[in-house]
């Protein structure tokens, strides 16, 4: 009874051990599987930090390429201003030297005009003072003729006068003395 006893004991000691042994190899298995899994999930982990790590990378190259590209952009902007600036400031030159040219022009044209004016002004001042001598002399001319025609026409009448007073003397002599003269 006691060997029966100690045999089912072993047996069940035996089917423990194998419970036992199932469980370790089943624990070990889990274990290993855990483990498996850990690994995996590391590597897996480790390359999407190492992916993480060439996007953060390849967006850092690309960050700072557009950073160079925005300072070439800058950079070339500031030099068309300043081409710019500098051609506006060279036209402003031209066209300051273009305003002087026209007035130096405009004040040569108004001196020229000026001095024709002066001298249009100063001809017809002695073609007037001509006229002036002409019509003075004219009239001074016309005034002796009229003096002249005048002074026939008193000496005419002077004459006319003395005539007719001959003639009146001479009927009164000859009334006076016409005993005389017809004897």
């Amino acid at each position: 009874e006691i060997e029966e006893r100690l045999k089912m004991l072993e047996a069940q000691a035996q089917l423990h051990a194998v419970e036992e042994d199932k469980k370790r190899k089943q624990i070990e298995a889990e274990e290993k599987r855990l483990k498996e899994t850990q690994a995996r999930l590391a590597d897996e982990e480790t390359a999407k930090l190492k992916q993480i790590q060439e996007q953060e990378e390849k967006l850092k190259n690309e960050k700072q390429e557009l950073l160079e590209k925005q300072q070439a952009e800058q950079l070339a902007i500031a030099n068309e201003k300043e081409k710019i600036k500098r051609e506006e400031e060279r036209l402003q030159q031209l066209e300051a030297e273009r305003i002087q040219r026209e007035e130096q022009a405009r004040l040569k044209r108004e001196e020229d005009e000026r001095k024709r004016l002066e001298k249009e002004r100063l001809e017809q001042e002695r073609k007037a003072k001509i006229r002036e001598k002409k019509k003075r002399a004219a009239l001074k001319a016309k005034k002796q003729e009229e003096k002249a025609a005048k002074h026939k026409r008193r000496e005419a009448k002077i004459n006319a006068a003395i005539k007719y007073q001959a003639m009146i003397r001479g009927a009164i002599i000859r009334y006076r003395y016409r005993d005389v003269l017809n004897r």
